[in-house]
C-alpha cells in the first residue's frame, strides 16, 4: 500500500494532509470515441518522449565523451523530435473529435463549440442522433498545462495533440536532467563513470518506458469500466504493470550494481543531488528508480515533485486540479472550502501573500485575517426529535467553515486567543457559504437569486449567456436568450446569428446557453452516518446562508448565525450506514463490512503504511476483520451493490474517521435515490450558536393522541404527532418515589388524570389542565411484594403479599425526564424504558432484547477456562466459546453461540443504556474564558432549534420529528494570521 499520511496525528496535521490530496475523478466512464482519444495520446505521447529521452541522451553521451560535443538537443535531434510530434498532433487532429449533430461539417471538441439552434436549443458535440459523443471535460482537458502551452484555449482536435507534445516533451526533459544533471565534456569524468552514467541511462529510460506504457493501459482498463481502481494505484494494483515495472526495476538495480562504483558515482550528477550526491550504490538505484517513477506517473503535488512539475501519463490523462498546480482552477468544495484565490505563481490576487500546499488555508491569501473552525466528533454530540432514539449521536469530524474577521486587532496571538495588545477585541465574522453560482467570484448572490426564485438552488439557476455570446454573462433559460455571433477561422466574430444558417462559408455560428454552469453548495462537513434501534441514516449537511455575526479575540464570547440544511438518507446497512473511501471487506462472510489492514510485521490495525512503526513495514489487506476476503486499502469509494452504483469503486478522498462506521467521505456521497428527507431536509437554525446561554421552552401544545393537555417545545409540522419525550411515566413528587415508574410492573406504566370537569380521565401534569377539576387521578400500583412490584392495581387482592397504593403521593405520574448524572444539561428518562444494545459503543447500532441483557452465559475462554462475555474478556490470543443468553444478536450473534460463524467479534454483551430525553426547558450554554468553558482556541459552542419532519414516516415515527434538535459542539479554531491587521 503506497505511503500516505496516517489518520490519526494531530487534527491539524491530518487536516494539512487530508487538503493537500488528490482531488478524486470523474465518475462518468468516458464515451468509446473518448477513450480511443485518450489511448492514441497516451500511446504516443510515450512514443515521444521515449524519442525525446533517447536522443537527447545519446546527444548528451557524446557531448560528455567528446565524440561530438555541443549543446543538447541538437538541430538534428529536434528535426525527429518534431517528426514524432507532428504525428501525435495528426493522431488527435483524426481521433479526438466528433461532430456537431447538425451541422454535421463542423467538426468538435466540446458541446460548448457547437452552434445553437433556433428555437433555443444547441447542437451537441455527438454526431448524427448522439452516437459519438466527445467533451474534452468527461478527459480532464484542458487541465493545468494546455493553457500555458496553447496560449489559449482548446478549440481544436488539434490543440490536444499540441498540449500532448508539449507535456510530453517537458517529461523527458524531467528525465535527462534527472540522469545527467550538470555533467558535459568540460566534467572530465572518467571513462568508468561513462559507463556508469550510460548503464544509469539506459536502465531509467526502460523504465520510464515500461511504467508510462502498462499505467497507461491501466488508466485506459479505469477509463472503459474493465477496472475498478484510483488511477494513482495503477503501478501496483494493476498486476500486468506491477510485474513489468517490477522486472525493470530489478533490471536497473542489477546493471548499476554491475557498471558502477562508489567511486563512479562520485564523479556524477544524478537525480538533481549534485556532483556526488549519491554516494552509494543503494541510493543510487532507490533514487533512480523514484526519478523514473515520478516522471512516467506521479500523484504528488505538481510543484513539491522532485524531479519536474509534469508527467507523461498526463499527456494524455490531465490531473485534476489541486493546490500546487500554479493555477487557480478550483472552486470552492469539500476539501478547498474557499476554492482557490491563488496558486503559487497565480497570485494576482495577493501577490506573494499566497499560501501554499499543506496549509489548513492552503491557496487562499494570507493577508486576509481568517478563523477556521474544525469540531470534534468525540467531544461533539447532538440530540435529534423526542423519542430519545437519535439522541447522543456524533457529529462528522473536523467539520466547520471558514469566517473573514474584520473591524478589530491584535498585536499578537497564542493560538487563536488574542494576548498581545489590542483597541478592539470584538470582530466582525463573516462567511461566503451560501450558495452561489460558479461565475459568481464574490460569492455574494444566491444561485435561486439569479434563477428562477422557487426557494431552491439548483444548477439551473446559474445558466449564463458563454462567452461567445455578445450579451456574454447575461442569465439564460435557454439558447433564445443569448445572442450568438458567427465566427470566422481566425476566431473573429462577423456578425450576429441565430443558427448555423446565418453563417458564411468557413464560420460557426456560437453562443449558447451555459449549462455548464453550477450552484456551489458548501457542505457542513463529510456524511454523517447514524445508527440506532436498528435503523440507520447517512445524513448530508448544506449550508443555506452563510455565516454572520461577532467574536472576541480575548475572552471567546462569540455569536453566530446560519442555517443548514440536513438531508436524511437511509442508511446502506445498520453496520455501516454511509459510504466509505476504501477500508472495507471485499469478499468473505464480511464483504463491504468496515475493517482496517495489519501491518505485515507489528500486526498493529493499519490503513496506511505511515501507520506502521517500523522503517519500511506495510500496510498489508489481509486483515482478521474480514474472515475469508481482503481489506480494500486503496481510496476507492464502497457500497452496497445496486444501491450506489455510480459510486462505487470511484476514487476518493479520505473527510474523517469515524468512530464507528469507517472512512466517509463528500466523494462517496448517499445515493439520491435513499433520499428520505426530501430536496432539502431538516433545516436547522443556528440563529444563533454560539457561547452564550440558549433556551427553547416547552409552550406548544403537544398533539399525539393523549398528550394534548401537555406542552411541547416544537410545534406538529405534519410528521408524527409530538409528546413531551417517550419516557415511561414516573413520580415527580420529591421524596422516595421520585424517578420511580407508576404501574410498570407489568405493564407501560399509566400517567396521572383529570379527577373531573371537561377533561375527566385525560392525561395530565398540572391543575390547570383540568378546568372544574383538579390533575390528581393518580394510577394505583403495588408496593410491598418483590412479585407484584409496581404492578397495576385496583386493590390489595391485586398486589399478593403487598398493598395498593397511590403511585405518587403528594405529585404526578408524567414521563418525567431528569438530567444525567454530571451532565445537567442532558436528560435521561428516569424510569426507562431501556434501550438495549451491544457494550461495546463500535457496535451501538446493534439491537438486542431485555431478555438478552437478563440472560445468562456459560462461555469460556479456550485456554484459561475462565467466564467470558466477549473475547475482549479473554487473554490475548484466546477465544471466548460457547452458549451465552446475554451475548444473543452481539458477540454471540442471533444464534447466542459465542465461537459460531455469525458472532460480532469484540460486540461484547447485550446490556441496557438509558434512554435519552429532552429537559424542560431545554437549555444549553456554551463556553469562553468567562465560564471556564471556552476559548477562541478550544471552542465550546451550542444551538437549539426544532426539527421539521422527514417524508419517510417511519424515520419521523422513531425519531419523533418534527421535534428538537440540540447541538453541543466542541472543537478548534484555528488562525491564518499572526497578527491584526
Amino acid at each position: 500500500m503506497a505511503s500516505r499520511t496516517s489518520l490519526r496525528p494531530l487534527l491539524a496535521v491530518a487536516l494539512a494532509a487530508l487538503l493537500s490530496a488528490e482531488t478524486a475523478g470523474a465518475t462518468v466512464l468516458p464515451s468509446n470515441v473518448e477513450q480511443k482519444c485518450t489511448q492514441k495520446l497516451s500511446k504516443l505521447a510515450t512514443k515521444l518522449a521515449r524519442t525525446v529521452a533517447k536522443g537527447t541522451a545519446r546527444c548528451r553521451a557524446a557531448d560528455i565523451d567528446g565524440s561530438a560535443p555541443g549543446a543538447c538537443p541538437n538541430a538534428g535531434n529536434l528535426q525527429k523530435f518534431a517528426k514524432i510530434g507532428a504525428k501525435l498532433v495528426e493522431a488527435a487532429a483524426s481521433n479526438c473529435k466528433s461532430v456537431c449533430s447538425v451541422s454535421q461539417n463542423i467538426e468538435c471538441v466540446a458541446d460548448s463549440l457547437c452552434p445553437p439552434r433556433a428555437g433555443g436549443g444547441v447542437e451537441r458535440c455527438a454526431a448524427s442522433l448522439g452516437t459519438e459523443p466527445f467533451d474534452i471535460a468527461n478527459l480532464g482537458f484542458p487541465g493545468p498545462y494546455c493553457g500555458a502551452i496553447l496560449g489559449g484555449p482548446i478549440i481544436a482536435p488539434s490543440d490536444l495533440g499540441e498540449c500532448a507534445q508539449g507535456v510530453a516533451q517537458e517529461a523527458a526533459k524531467s528525465l535527462t536532467e534527472g540522469i545527467y544533471g550538470s555533467i558535459t565534456n568540460a566534467s572530465n569524468i572518467s571513462p568508468a563513470a561513462g559507463v556508469c552514467l550510460a548503464a544509469i541511462s539506459r536502465s531509467v529510460q526502460k523504465l520510464t518506458t515500461v511504467s508510462a506504457k502498462t499505467i497507461g493501459k491501466c488508466r485506459s482498463s479505469i477509463s472503459s469500466g474493465r477496472l475498478t481502481a484510483d488511477p494513482k494505484n495503477c503501478a501496483t494494483v494493476y498486476a500486468k504493470a506491477a510485474a513489468k515495472i517490477g522486472t525493470a526495476e530489478q533490471a536497473l538495480r542489477d546493471l548499476v550494481s554491475t557498471r558502477c562504483s562508489e567511486a563512479t558515482l562520485g564523479e556524477l550528477d544524478i537525480c538533481g543531488l549534485g556532483v556526488g550526491g549519491a554516494a552509494t550504490l543503494p541510493e543510487a538505484q532507490a533514487c533512480l528508480i523514484a526519478l523514473a517513477r515520478a516522471v512516467a506517473d506521479n500523484s504528488e503535488i505538481p510543484s513539491l515533485r522532485p524531479f519536474g512539475p509534469v508527467t507523461i501519463i498526463e499527456a494524455a490523462y490531465p490531473p485534476n486540479p489541486v493546490c500546487g498546480d500554479n493555477l487557480v482552477n478550483q472552486l470552492p468544495n469539500p476539501f478547498l472550502l474557499l476554492g482557490e484565490e491563488c496558486d503559487g505563481i497565480d497570485d494576482s490576487a495577493c501577490p506573494g501573500q499566497c499560501l501554499p500546499p499543506g496549509d489548513l488555508f492552503e491557496c487562499t491569501c494570507g493577508d486576509r485575517p481568517r478563523l477556521r473552525s474544525f469540531s470534534s466528533e468525540l467531544l461533539t454530540e447532538s440530540d435529534a426529535g423526542w423519542t430519545g432514539i437519535a439522541h447522543d449521536q456524533l457529529t462528522a469530524d473536523k467539520a466547520g467553515y471558514i469566517v473573514d474577521l474584520s473591524n478589530c486587532d491584535c498585536d499578537g496571538f497564542t493560538g487563536a486567543d488574542c494576548t498581545g495588545t489590542t483597541t478592539d477585541a470584538v470582530c466582525d465574522v463573516s462567511g461566503t457559504q451560501m450558495p452561489s453560482c460558479s461565475w459568481d467570484s464574490t460569492h455574494s448572490i444566491r444561485c435561486d437569486s439569479v434563477g428562477n426564485l422557487d426557494g431552491d438552488d439548483t444548477d439551473a439557476d446559474c445558466k449564463v449567456c458563454d462567452s461567445f455570446s455578445s450579451n456574454a454573462g447575461s442569465s439564460c433559460v435557454d439558447s433564445e436568450d443569448c445572442r450568438a455571433q458567427c465566427y470566422n477561422s481566425a476566431g473573429v466574430a462577423t456578425g450576429p446569428c441565430i443558427d448555423q444558417r446565418h453563417c458564411g462559408v468557413g464560420e460557426v455560428c456560437r453562443g449558447r446557453c451555459d449549462d455548464t454552469q453550477t450552484c456551489i453548495i458548501t457542505r457542513h462537513g463529510g456524511p454523517v452516518p447514524a445508527s440506532a434501534a436498528g435503523a440507520a441514516v447517512c445524513n448530508v449537511q448544506t449550508f443555506r446562508t452563510s455565516v454572520t455575526g461577532t467574536r472576541n479575540l480575548v475572552t471567546g464570547e462569540n455569536e453566530e448565525y446560519f442555517e443548514v440544511f440536513s438531508v436524511t438518507h437511509l442508511g446502506e446497512r445498520t453496520s455501516r450506514p454511509c459510504p466509505v473511501c476504501g477500508g472495507f471487506c471485499v469478499g468473505g462472510r464480511r464483504n463491504l463490512e468496515v475493517c482496517e489492514g495489519r501491518c505485515a510485521v507489528s500486526n498493529d490495525p493499519c490503513r496506511f503504511d505511515d501507520d506502521c512503526p517500523g522503517v519500511g513495514e506495510t500496510c498489508s489487506d489481509l486483515s482478521p476483520d474480514c474472515p475469508g476476503g481482503l481489506c480494500q486499502l486503496q481510496l476507492i469509494c464502497g457500497t452496497d451493490p445496486g444501491v450506489n452504483d455510480a459510486v462505487a469503486g470511484t476514487p476518493c478522498r479520505i473527510e474523517y474517521e469515524s468512530s464507528y462506521f469507517g472512512t466517509p467521505s463528500s466523494d462517496c456521497p448517499p445515493a439520491i435515490q435513499r433520499n428520505i428527507g426530501g430536496i432539502e431536509g431538516f433545516l436547522v437554525k443556528h440563529e444563533p450558536t454560539g457561547s452564550e446561554l440558549k433556551t427553547l421552552p416547552f409552550t406548544v401544545p403537544c398533539s399525539a393522541p393523549g398528550f394534548e393537555l401537555f406542552d411541547c417545545p416544537c410545534p406538529d409540522d405534519g410528521g408524527e404527532p409530538t409528546k413531551p419525550n417517550a419516557c415511561t411515566p414516573a413520580c415527580n413528587a420529591a421524596g422516595p418515589s421520585f424517578g420511580i415508574g407508576c404501574a410498570d410492573g407489568n405493564a407501560a406504566g399509566d400517567g396521572t388524570r383529570c379527577a373531573g370537569g371537561i377533561n375527566a380521565g385525560r392525561l395530565c401534569d398540572e391543575n390547570a389542565d383540568c378546568p372544574g377539576s383538579d390533575c390528581s387521578d393518580n394510577p394505583m400500583h403495588c408496593s410491598g411484594d418483590p412479585v407484584f412490584e409496581r404492578f397495576a392495581c385496583t386493590t390489595n387482592a391485586d398486589c399478593g403479599l403487598g398493598v395498593c397504593g397511590d403511585a405518587c403521593p403528594g405529585g404526578y405520574c408524567v414521563p418525567l425526564c431528569v438530567p444525567e448524572s454530571g451532565d445537567p444539561e442532558d436528560g435521561i428518562c428516569a424510569a426507562g424504558p431501556s434501550l438495549y444494545s451491544c457494550e461495546n459503543p463500535a457496535f451501538r447500532f446493534k439491537t438486542c432484547t431485555k431478555a438478552a441483557a437478563e440472560g445468562g452465559c456459560s462461555a469460556q475462554c479456550n485456554v484459561s477456562h475462565t467466564p467470558c462475555d466477549s473475547i475482549n474478556d479473554c487473554p490475548t490470543g484466546e477465544l471466548c466459546q460457547g452458549d451465552c443468553e446475554r451475548a444473543q444478536d452481539c458477540e454471540a450473534g442471533p444464534d447466542g453461540i459465542i465461537g459460531s460463524i455469525d458472532d460480532f467479534l469484540g460486540a461484547g454483551p447485550c446490556i441496557a443504556k438509558p434512554r435519552g430525553c429532552n429537559l424542560d426547558p431545554i437549555v444549553v450554554e456554551g463556553g469562553d474564558t468567562g465560564n471556564g468553558m471556552g476559548s477562541n482556541t478550544d471552542y465550546y459552542r451550542t444551538s437549539v432549534w426544532c426539527f421539521n419532519k422527514t417524508v419517510n414516516a417511519g424515520v419521523n415515527a422513531a425519531s419523533g420529528f418534527g421535534g428538537p434538535g440540540v447541538t453541543r459542539e466542541h472543537g478548534l479554531n484555528v488562525l491564518n494570521v499572526e497578527s491584526i491587521p
